[in-house]
């Protein structure tokens, strides 16, 4: 059991809710495969009661307000897993599946998805260094991010059909750099193709674009 802070709203109004309620179980597994290869897995359950969450009504959204839904179950698998193609070339893959629902509630539609979880998350990543040489020292890589759709809403039992469901999406990341001595210079490229999509908000009255293509220059010295 864990108390939760009361919310302040943007009209001033202080809101005070019950306790945090949860259990849990876990299993998972690490294991070297071979002397390239090793990785993690598990799988879990969830249990929550009293979690709060943005008010579905959009005004009182807005405004700051939540709301404590009845018992919440998350149900998922996550994968995570390396390999060394060669000398300071690796590969890295994480995978997660989350099925998070109501599974009691006196307000909210039973059985369905909770908002802006989404079921599915994939990440590879691939990073390679040069270990000697003239090249020594510099590095370069880049990966995928997949995010699966995401509801925004809780799903009324007075409005059942209305459900506001954000789509997957899908963006690549570079980057590059070069150390030398107590010095690492780096370049790091998010969004590399500009992708379009809406990232997840505090309720479905708010939608965030999606983070441009950008580009950050940093140099790190060690003292």
């Amino acid at each position: 059991m864990q108390p939760q802070y009361p919310n302040t709203t943007n009209d001033g109004t202080i809101q005070t809710f019950d306790p945090l309620k949860g259990d849990q179980i876990e299993f998972g597994v690490k294991a070297d495969l071979t002397d390239k290869l090793s990785g993690t897995a598990s799988i879990y359950q969830i249990e929550l009661d009293n979690v709060t969450t943005a008010d579905p009504d959009p005004t009182r959204a807005t405004n700051g307000y939540k709301v404590q839904t009845g018992r919440q179950r998350s149900r998922g698998v996550e994968i995570d897993a390396s390999y060394k193609i060669a000398p300071g070339w690796n590969f890295l893959l994480a995978y997660g599946h989350t099925d998070v629902r109501i599974v009691a509630d006196s307000n909210y539609v039973v059985g369905s998805r909770t908002p802006f979880v989404p079921q599915d998350t994939l990440r590879l990543w691939s990073i390679y260094e040069a270990q000697s040489g003239d090249f020594a020292g510099l590095g370069f890589g880049g990966g995928m991010r997949f995010v699966g759709s995401r509801t925004t809403n809780l799903v009324s039992q007075t409005t059942p059909n209305l459900v506001v469901t954000l789509g997957a999406y899908a963006t690549f990341d570079a980057l590059a750099y070069y150390k030398y001595e107590n010095a690492k210079l780096s370049v790091n490229v998010r969004n590399l193709f500009d992708a379009r999509y809406r990232e997840a908000s505090p309720s479905s009255a708010w939608l965030f674009p999606s983070e441009p293509l950008n580009a950050t220059l940093r140099l790190e010295v060690t003292f």
